[in-house]
């Protein structure tokens, strides 16, 4: 009965403040249910929602948020309670302008009662007062709750990934966001693209091939496809060589000659030491070279590998003559030959001796007067006849001339003597 009567005398002042709010009567109301509040905890809830109501009607906002936080303190349930913070967080949006204000009383609101609107209301709070990057670690993890207990999250997991898209935010925040929000859009191409940068700028290529194959489908052109195979191709190469050099095949195929496949292959075939294959790819490469400078640079590594993985002298001396025709001074034309005369001195006979001669040439169109006399003076040591004079008459010219070495030059005149006395140029000099 006393229950009863009080719940009465409520409801009565609540009419009383809705028949004559300006009243003495609704004075002695107002009066009476703070009287309730201050002394009766078990009907507080209900005496501060009429004075809210009353409040808010009245346009006092500050008492009316006043009264609204009492309330959500003497609240019966979390459901309750939630509900209040609903009213606070609009009444701080609409009619105070506060919206930190608001986001707090959102956020409080989902704290009690979680539910999809209500973190909603918290991303909307957060874009309009700045402030997605303090929340997104929050709103993420409602996301996350709200999808794994069957609510739709897939608004708010798109809002998210666009703020991450918007702003510098961390890798596995954006990383949760693109997650989140392709589990609900699958096809989205552009979530795709960018959630596959996040994995390959983390390292993680086993995740990275299975989002570059969910995108393949979606291409829209055939070089976005090409594009695709490529990057497929070239992280799987690292465990799947085989596999890598299938797909650069097949992109091959479809465009013969592609440099940038062929380029792939070749470094395909250089790490599964397939001497054969790298040959091929590389005369593919240097019949579509699109300058001398590059052609010359695939002829010198030719020759590097005929040297290095077959041990073919004149075939890497033939790929050298061509390099110089086409670059007599290319840095990779002078390693090739280093390479080249290393191994061909073992060997001594013909390959030596046009390694020599090819230095020679070399290190004359460089204007490398020692190199050449190092090269003359080592050919005059193993030719015969008239080959060997000649060799020594450009030598000893060499030496007197461009290096100033006239003692030098002497022997050398004098070697040419006692070879051929009837020599008029060695006569005079000895």
């Amino acid at each position: 009965q006393e229950r009863n009567s009080v719940v009465q005398a409520i409801a009565a002042l609540a009419a009383a403040l809705g028949s004559k709010p300006k009243s003495p009567e609704a004075s002695t109301a107002i009066k009476a249910l703070y009287g309730v509040v201050d002394g009766d905890s078990q009907h507080a809830h209900a005496a501060l929602r009429v004075l809210a109501d009353y409040w808010e009607a009245a346009a006092e906002w500050d008492t009316a948020c006043t009264v609204l936080d009492l309330a959500q303190g003497k609240a019966e349930s979390n459901l309750e309670r939630a509900r209040i913070f609903d009213r606070l967080r609009d009444l701080f949006r609409t009619q105070k302008n506060e919206p930190l204000a608001a986001l707090g009383a959102a956020q409080s609101a989902y704290l009690a009662a979680p539910t999809q609107p209500r973190a909603e209301a918290i991303a909307v709070l957060a874009e309009a007062s700045g402030r997605q990057h303090a929340v997104l670690p929050q709103l993420l993890d409602m996301a996350d709750f709200l999808d794994s207990n069957g609510a739709d999250a897939s608004d708010l997991y798109l809002r998210l990934s666009r703020w991450c898209s918007e702003a510098k935010t961390a890798d596995d925040l954006s990383r949760r966001a693109l997650e989140g929000a392709l589990r609900h859009a699958p096809n989205d191409d552009d979530m795709l693209a960018r959630l596959a940068d996040l994995q390959h700028k983390a390292g993680q290529y086993a995740a990275l091939l299975d989002v570059l194959h969910r995108r393949l489908p979606l291409a829209t052109s055939t070089q976005r496809r090409h594009e695709l195979m490529l990057a497929i191709a070239d992280i799987q190469k690292r465990d799947d060589p085989y596999g890598a050099e299938k797909i650069y095949k097949t992109i091959l195929d479809e465009l013969p000659g592609d440099l940038k496949v062929l380029e792939r292959l070749e470094t395909i075939y250089a790490a599964l030491d397939d001497k054969t294959g790298l040959i091929d790819i590389l005369q593919q490469q240097e019949e579509r070279a699109a300058s001398d400078d590059v052609r010359s640079q695939l002829l010198a590594k030719m020759a590097q590998v005929q040297l290095t993985r077959f041990g073919d002298l004149p075939g890497a001396l033939a790929q050298l003559r061509q390099c110089f025709a086409l670059a007599p001074t290319s840095l990779p034309l002078q390693q090739a030959l280093t390479s080249y005369l290393d191994l061909a001195r073992r060997h001594q006979g013909e390959a030596w001796l046009g390694g020599l001669t090819l230095l020679e040439e070399s290190a004359k169109a460089r204007g490398d007067a020692a190199s050449r006399s190092q090269a003359l003076d080592e050919m005059s040591r193993i030719v015969t006849g008239e080959a060997r004079l000649l060799a020594l008459h450009r030598l000893a010219t060499l030496q007197e001339q461009d290096l100033g070495q006239r003692d030098l030059a002497f022997a050398t005149w004098c070697r040419i003597f006692q070879e051929d006395p009837a020599d008029a140029e060695s006569s005079r000099t000895c």
